[in-house]
């Protein structure tokens, strides 16, 4: 009677986990690349809802007041305006969680990037 050889060999297990970890030094790093860029995203995207609520309301009620307090999860930032320009008058690096954010405004234009 023939015995059935079943399984897999030490080899083949061995093979199949160096393979695993391969993938997984390259995954790792590029996945919390893109964790930082969808904060920096996040971040961008919460500052120019505020420019356009900061904007808005001034048209709309005719404000004299020229500051904005825009909160970004824990955070806030103060914006500012000053010859139809929008600023950052407070400081321009945010927390996220462990993230760290700089944001820039150039001609209205939000710019961030993580660190």
């Amino acid at each position: 009677m023939k015995r059935h050889k079943g399984g897999f060999s030490l080899i083949e297990l061995i093979i199949v986990c160096a393979i695993i970890g391969l993938l997984a030094t390259v995954a790792i790093p590029t996945f919390a690349k893109y964790k930082k860029n969808a904060a920096a995203a996040n971040v961008e995207q919460t500052i120019s809802d505020c420019i356009t609520d900061f904007v808005a309301s001034k048209i709309a009620d005719n404000l004299s007041n020229n500051s904005y307090t825009c909160p970004i999860g824990s955070n806030s930032i103060v914006l500012s305006i000053a010859n139809n320009q929008v600023a950052i008058s407070s400081s321009n690096i945010i927390t996220l969680k462990e993230i760290t954010v700089k944001c820039t405004i150039n001609k209205n234009r939000v710019n961030c990037y993580p660190l």
